[in-house]
């Protein structure tokens, strides 16, 4: 193998994970920046919001973390999907693509099913009944898996074979 193209290929790999970094920083801290806009928006003050922040990540419902941590089963369906892209002999340039085309559906429900719920329970966090709560665990493990195959899919379409 030439070393240009060892560079080439690895400048590649660099940006494809650099870009999966991001992405999970991204997906790790959604649901905090949500819960953070959504309860400064309710009126809530700095020192208010971030004590309801800390006491919301140690609880046992409704916890932020733990709809980020479910945000990241489409994310690890998205990483799978690419690896198999790639292993089969998909392009690098597709396969950056497919990942854009996979991470801003993920994104568009995760913001969706957070924005959701976060206004019904803020700000004096109680907990607004039984279908509430629902959206961060059906968007990130039904809806996402969807919108990422949908993302993906509208991407090989449109940019079909690359080389």
């Amino acid at each position: 193998m030439a070393p240009a193209r060892i560079v080439k290929e690895g400048m590649h790999m660099f940006n494809q994970r650099t870009a999966n970094l991001v992405l999970a920083v991204i997906i790790l801290i959604l649901p905090i920046l949500v819960f953070s806009l959504v309860a400064l928006g309710k009126g809530m003050s700095i020192t208010n919001t971030l004590t309801a922040l800390s006491e919301q990540l140690v609880s046992r419902r409704h916890n932020p973390i733990i709809s980020s941590l479910l945000g990241f089963f489409p994310f690890m369906l998205m990483l799978i999907i690419l690896w198999v892209h790639r292993r089969f002999g998909g392009s690098q340039t597709l396969n950056l693509r497919l990942m854009l085309g996979g991470a801003i559906p993920i994104i568009l429900v995760l913001l969706w099913a957070n924005f959701e719920f976060w206004p019904t329970f803020l700000p004096d966090r109680s907990s607004p009944g039984f279908p509430h709560g629902l959206e961060l665990l059906i968007g990130p493990v039904f809806f996402a898996p969807v919108a990422l195959l949908a993302g993906m899919l509208i991407v090989r379409i449109a940019w079909g074979k690359s080389k």
